[in-house]
């Protein structure tokens, strides 16, 4: 069996770029099928959610569609879901 070896820089460094391409055609679509399509753009969104929650601007439009078609309880999903990723990400506050 093959020894497994770490990727090439020049391989990672690729696939990053062409994982952010993926990301930014998904948002662009789901732009562009917000009007006439929410359904699809909520769905469009969520797969991006899925791939980097970090992006704060996805939920963002994420809890603004899922209101305007009433559905409250993945509007509160989202909001929960950022919430711990960002607690993830943030240094706790200490009161001094």
């Amino acid at each position: 069996m093959p020894a497994v070896t770490k990727p090439s820089h020049w391989l990672v460094t690729r696939q990053l770029e062409l994982q952010m391409q993926y990301l930014n055609a998904l948002e662009r679509l789901a732009h562009l099928h917000e009007e006439t399509q929410p359904d699809q753009a909520l769905a469009y969104y969520q797969q991006m959610w899925r791939l980097d929650p970090y992006r704060e601007r996805v939920a963002h439009r994420m809890i603004a569609l899922a209101q305007q078609q009433h559905t409250y309880t993945l509007a509160q999903q989202v909001i929960t879901q950022l919430a711990q990723h960002l607690a993830a990400i943030s240094p706790p506050v200490t009161d001094k």
